[in-house]
């Protein structure tokens, strides 16, 4: 069967602002569970998820709302609809309106960000223009009418809400029902004028009923008594118990009957949190679980994800444009440059060995590929594969614990491969080793032989590396991370060796020259890149840093809108700015104050931005393409722009694509800009109308990545006139001319 949709973040975001251009583009990928609440809405079934809205239609089609689509947030907890709109509340307490019909969301309310209180999962019900809102120490009414909350209680009756959170919420009638811990209050309601009612906060307004049980969900029977039971989810009671699911449960109750279909079942367990009554069937949803049918027979359509990586940790971009991310539950995955996923378990899911826990513990840094199409991998304590095509069903070969090469083994039978990078001429992989005395490095060419230069470093534990080669010479000049403990936040310095070429001195691995270098606060440098004009850049767990002329590390006089953080990967694009991950606050990218790289001014991408989650842990910069890719615990992001793309050889003569100007003719009615593709970065683009006279020039940033983009406009700003214009893109002695035509 040919699936019509794939349960990943697939949307483009707009990212506004100073730093993050409207030609900048984010696109998130992410398992899509866990489900927090569900709802239908206008004929589909609406899913509050950690990465976004999902909408599931009962033929199995699905779309995702993102932040281009006006959520704004990543991150949804509840979602519940009234006639004419659905109302979703992000993890952050935000809310967003998404009209009958309509195609995007709008953010109607930031009320609690400031606050940093989170909203709750499932917990938002709506009775005329009131949503009611629950909320870890509050419950809030917010009015629909107006989009603003009304009021919050951090009490009701006499329970304190900071002490023991909303459970449930139920509207019957004119009444409120609110349970916490054991007890429901219930509270009549002037809902068409609740802004009136001067005394909703007072104890003694709302009536007690205590139970046996802590209560998770509440019912009201048709003679208006309240029921009530342990476990969240559907609860609907009629003159019997109508319907009832809960994944805490071992039965599901559909129409007062036990169902036993299997489906719904896992371990004999329910999969199913809520049961959605749609047209003559029903969606069954839990948090890692969708289906929808009968009874007697349903279609499962949680197995529809091309994405499984879940939480990634490293990323690597690969030659021809995409990257390989690695996951936490011992998978790779290859995605081009399009964004199209190829998935595939590790050999190490056969000998029940990962990096789950490591991976993102201790930031490794052992993903490298070659143009070749090898691929080097590192299992924690067990060592590296070196496989082909970039496929972990191809392995050529590895270098283990056992394997009987020159590495040396941290513990017995226990192999730490730190990092691995590619060898400055491409000819193999160089990666370092933790040693019981000292760290060593090796050389594995492609071929699979390996040559060693052990106990060379400063320290036992190696970290990230980078190498290039020696100026004026043909030997291999390699900073290795060296810290005094494994810890991340521990202290250390920079080791740089100089190595005379493999092929120069028989394949083996000969140190010519050592030194050490000092990092900032001596922090255990995490990761390390070279920027355009080979000076090295590190970040520390709470520091970023860059090479001055003593051989230092030392951190910039001035970052402004920067502040320390636990950093875990930098890199550098092609324009020059570093880009720094952070596990908590995002992403920052740094540009140069008057081209100094000591005063720089930091502009930061976080969830708000369109980031899945603000814990990164690396980061991969594929300048062929113009993406740059961030691993995060809830999946990946990746986000376009023009000037992440490298534009040295456009206008060259090893140029493998010719400047193009597209489209043409050009339509504003139906086009929204001409693009001129291909272009160097030192060219400029001239636009003449017939007469000959200039209409619009481009040179400098307007050409960042090789491409610009031209919106019919006069140097005034107004569109020009329909009719044929003639382009002239020069960089010296490299000339393109061509028309264009322009048709209202």
């Amino acid at each position: 069967m040919i699936l019509k949709f794939r349960f990943v973040v697939l949307v483009l975001l707009v990212i506004t602002g100073v730093a993050f251009s409207a030609t900048s583009r984010l696109e998130g990928f992410a398992v899509p569970f866990p489900i927090q609440d569900a709802t239908i809405f206008d004929g589909k079934l609406y899913l509050a998820t950690s990465s976004g809205i999902r909408t599931v239609s009962s033929s199995g089609e699905s779309s995702l709302y993102t932040a281009e689509d006006g959520l704004e947030f990543s991150s949804f907890v509840s979602v519940c609809a009234s006639a004419q709109a659905l109302y979703v509340v992000s993890r952050q307490g935000a809310i967003a309106r998404l009209p009958k019909g309509g195609n995007s969301f709008q953010v109607i309310n930031r009320s609690f960000l400031e606050q940093g209180i989170q909203a709750l999962p499932s917990l938002s019900v709506i009775e005329g223009k009131i949503m009611v809102v629950g909320l870890e120490n509050k419950v809030a009414f917010f009015d629909l009418e107006n989009e603003e909350f009304l009021i919050s209680l951090s009490k009701i009756g006499d329970s304190r809400l900071d002490v023991q959170s909303p459970a449930a919420l139920a509207i019957h009638g004119d009444s409120l029902l609110v349970a916490s811990g054991k007890v429901v209050y219930v509270r009549k309601m002037n809902w068409e004028n609740l802004k009136a009612d001067r005394h909703l906060a007072d104890p003694v307004t709302w009536e007690k009923i205590e139970t046996k049980n802590l209560v998770g969900s509440i019912a009201i029977d048709s003679k208006g008594n309240i029921k009530t039971r342990e476990q969240r989810g559907t609860f609907v009671w009629s003159d019997k118990l109508e319907i009832a699911a809960s994944e805490d449960t071992s039965t599901i109750i559909l129409d007062g009957n036990k169902l036993k279909l299997s489906d719904l079942y896992k371990n004999d367990s329910s999969r199913v949190q809520w049961v959605l009554p749609f047209e003559d069937d029903f969606f069954f949803v839990g948090s890692n679980y969708i289906a929808f049918g009968s009874a007697y027979k349903v279609k499962d359509f949680s197995l529809w994800q091309a994405y499984q990586l879940g939480p990634v940790y490293e990323l690597t971009a690969l030659p021809n444009g995409g990257i390989i991310a690695s996951g936490n539950n011992s998978m790779l995955s290859y995605i081009d440059a399009k964004g199209n996923f190829f998935s595939e378990p590790m050999p190490s899911n056969e000998i029940g060995w990962s990096n789950a826990f490591d991976g993102p513990n201790h930031l490794m840094k052992t993903l490298s590929v070659l143009p070749q199409g090898q691929l080097y991998y590192g299992l924690w304590g067990l060592g590296g594969f070196i496989y082909e095509n970039y496929k972990s069903s191809n392995l050529r070969s590895s270098v283990t614990a056992t394997s009987g090469s020159c590495v040396e083994n941290f513990l017995e039978n226990y192999f730490v491969s730190a990092s691995a990078i590619p060898a400055p001429d491409s000819s193999g992989f160089l990666i370092s080793y933790w040693g019981k005395e000292a760290y060593g490095l090796a050389f594995i060419n492609l071929y699979g032989d390996v040559f060693c230069a052990p106990a060379v470093g400063s320290s036992s534990f190696a970290g990230a590396m980078v190498a290039r080669k020696s100026e004026g010479s043909s030997n291999w000049e390699i900073y290795v991370s060296s810290g005094k403990t494994a810890a991340l936040n521990g202290t250390g310095n920079i080791d740089k060796f100089l190595l005379e070429e493999p092929s120069r001195s028989g394949f083996s691995l000969r140190v010519i020259e050592h030194k050490t270098i000092a990092t900032p606060e001596n922090g255990f440098v995490l990761d390390m890149a070279f920027d355009g004009e080979g000076r090295l850049w590190g970040v520390t767990y709470s520091n970023i840093g860059f090479m001055d002329s003593n051989d230092s590390l030392r951190v910039p006089h001035r970052i402004s809108q920067f502040a320390a953080s636990a950093f875990s990967a930098i890199a550098i694009d092609p324009q020059g700015n570093p880009w720094v991950a952070s596990n908590g606050q995002g992403v920052f990218r740094l540009q140069k104050n008057k081209n100094s790289v000591d005063t720089l001014f930091a502009t930061r991408l976080k969830t708000r931005d369109g980031l899945l989650s603000e814990n990164v842990y690396d980061i991969a910069l594929d300048s062929l393409t113009g993406s740059i890719w961030f691993a995060q615990d809830l999946g990946i992001t990746r986000l376009e722009r023009n000037d992440l793309r490298s534009a040295v050889k456009f206008m060259t003569d090893s140029a493998s694509n010719e400047v193009t100007v597209y489209p043409n003719p050009f339509k504003p009615s139906k086009h929204k800009k001409i693009i001129f593709d291909y272009v160097s970065e030192n060219a400029t683009i001239s636009i003449y109308n017939a007469g000959g006279k200039l209409v619009q020039f481009f040179n400098g940033k307007d050409l960042e990545g090789g491409r610009a983009e031209w919106d019919a406009k006069d140097n005034s700003g107004r569109m020009v006139a329909p009719g044929l214009y003639h382009y002239l893109v020069k960089k010296g002695s490299k000339v393109k001319k061509g028309r264009l035509l322009i048709v209202y």
